[in-house]
């Protein structure tokens, strides 16, 4: 669990870092989400994530979780210090940070390892004893 906090504070010292001295852009709304969703209940469920994924996933690899919790945390510092998420990188229509591109890797990588923990729990099947 240690490689995920020292993950998780690399990530939040690193996505700050590249924000340091950003006047521009606020988002209000959540990555990969547009302001018509529902923000209370994304919020929420963000939340919700980033608490139960220590608990729900505990034998996936930690620096995966560090990846999550450590994007999740950083945008939640700048919703409470700056009353938005500050997203300095322009690609097309869409605004974001990289916060928002290395949780989303983490959150991949855990649910990539839930499948195959899954699969292999189904496909093994034991013959009966004679």
């Amino acid at each position: 669990m240690i490689k995920g906090v020292t993950f998780a504070l690399a990530v939040i010292l690193i996505d700050q870092i590249t924000k340091i001295g950003y006047e521009g852009r606020l988002n209000s709304t959540v990555a990969f989400t547009n302001k018509d969703s529902n923000q209370s209940l994304i919020h929420l469920l963000i939340i919700v994530v980033a608490v139960s994924l220590p608990f729900i996933w505990l034998r996936r690899p930690s620096w995966a979780i560090g990846l999550a919790i450590g994007g999740l945390t950083s945008n939640m510092i700048d919703r409470v210090m700056y009353g938005g998420v500050r997203d300095p990188i322009a690609y097309g229509p869409a605004w974001w940070n990289l916060a928002d591109v290395i949780s989303a890797i983490g959150l991949t990588i855990c649910v990539c390892y839930w499948f195959s923990d899954n699969r292999k729990e189904v496909t093994h099947v034991e013959s009966p004893v004679d």
